[in-house]
């Protein structure tokens, strides 16, 4: 059986892959006929306890085969002993989704944990430290300081730990620290792409961007969220009034829920149009002609460019951002790091209309052909069925 602990608030790429993992469970969670039964009760009862509890989380846990459990739901759940599916004996495995749902997994829990970090969150801490002076400064290094420590700790527990991408695998391993240098199991599952849903056949695109001339730039993702904040300010601050220099008419485009009072008031100011959260992001991206991803700090692997990719646009961006993706600079997008190489990129891009085109429909093809979710997630099913414990105390 598996229990997963899912955590609610989490960045988009982190979501998706959660929502993908339980969407593919049928490899490796099996609760069919009469087991099954055996375990509704206990799930209809949990959610019984959360939705009385939080009555504003009502329909979160509506699943028939996992029991889905953020931080403020765990410890009402753990109160309910005749209703503790971990005290049941019942769990075989546990699947923790995010390092920070790690503390919840009991100590004398017997059974096989494998823990998806998905990326490295404490060299994102440190990285927000080295960038800032002041209080936040040593807020953000005691940050990094305490997730390194806790990540150690869970890659000592679990028996295997998961990455995002083989050079955030090479990161979390370097990082490691105590008996888990010598104990941890560290592999790789990647992320993917619903290219079905993300194609541009399936949409019009958004009227409000085609009623401006182009090169029309777009940046999507969560804006409140600082590595995404500071990319979007960076091309509208200091790209974009490059590439306008060129090309008077470009225009950039911010789309995502949450921005913030500092992009806000950059809205229609300069060729920059901050549209807050959408309905639906594809007929935007399909009304831009080429996407932007100039991030600093990345970890993992980012699905907004994914996403761009999977629309058939030209996507342009740093090496950071390009993370994880194992497409082919010049062919499936545009790599560039400083602010000049990446407003000069954008430029060759907007005036070789063929090339741009062509440099879409790869990136298309790429990931249709090599980014699907069902082939990212396949090696669940063989990491459930493994018996890493058992390997473990035999040596």
């Amino acid at each position: 059986a598996l229990l997963q602990l899912l955590p609610v608030q989490l960045t988009g790429h982190d979501r998706k892959r959660g929502r993908k993992q339980l969407a593919l469970r049928q490899h490796f969670f099996d609760l069919r006929g009469g087991t099954e039964r055996k375990h509704l009760e206990t799930i209809r009862m949990a959610r019984h306890h959360i939705e009385r509890a939080h009555p504003d989380r009502a329909g979160r846990t509506q699943n028939r085969h996992a029991l889905l459990v953020d931080t403020l739901h765990i410890s009402h759940l753990e109160s309910q002993n005749e209703y503790s599916i971990m005290a049941s004996g019942k769990v075989g495995t546990v699947y923790v989704f995010s390092g920070q749902m790690g503390q919840y997994v009991p100590k004398d829990f017997a059974g096989r944990v494998i823990v998806d970090f998905v990326d490295v969150d404490s060299a994102k801490f440190d990285a927000y430290a080295e960038r800032k002076s002041g209080p936040m400064a040593w807020v953000d290094a005691r940050e990094g300081r305490m997730l390194r420590a806790e990540e150690s700790r869970l890659a000592d527990r679990a028996d295997i730990s998961l990455l995002i991408s083989h050079k955030e695998a090479e990161l979390f391993t370097s990082r490691l620290q105590g008996s888990a240098v010598q104990t941890a199991k560290v592999d790789v599952l990647g992320n993917g792409i619903d290219s079905d849903f993300f194609d541009p056949a399936q949409v019009c695109p958004e009227p409000q961007l085609t009623a401006m001339a182009g090169p029309r730039l777009i940046f999507t993702g969560q804006m409140d969220y600082q590595p995404n904040i500071a990319a979007a300010e960076r091309v509208a601050t200091r790209i974009l009034p490059l590439v306008r220099q060129k090309i008077p008419q470009a225009s950039f485009h911010v789309v995502g829920r949450n921005p913030t009072d500092r992009l806000l008031a950059m809205h229609k100011q300069g060729g920059v149009f901050v549209w807050g959260r959408v309905d639906d992001v594809r007929p935007w991206l399909k009304g831009a002609d080429m996407a932007v991803a100039p991030l600093e700090i990345a970890r993992g692997v980012q699905n907004k460019v994914l996403e761009a990719m999977a629309m058939a646009m030209p996507v342009v961006l740093t090496g950071a951002a390009a993370t994880g993706i194992n497409a082919v600079p010049g062919h499936h997008f545009e790599i560039a790091d400083s602010d000049a190489e990446l407003a000069a990129a954008i430029v060759d891009l907007a005036q070789d209309s063929r090339r741009a085109a062509v440099m879409g429909l790869d990136a298309r093809r790429f990931v249709v052909e090599r980014q699907s979710w069902q082939s990212a997630l396949e090696p669940l099913a063989q990491l459930f069925a493994g018996n890493r414990r058992a390997q473990r105390n035999a040596a």
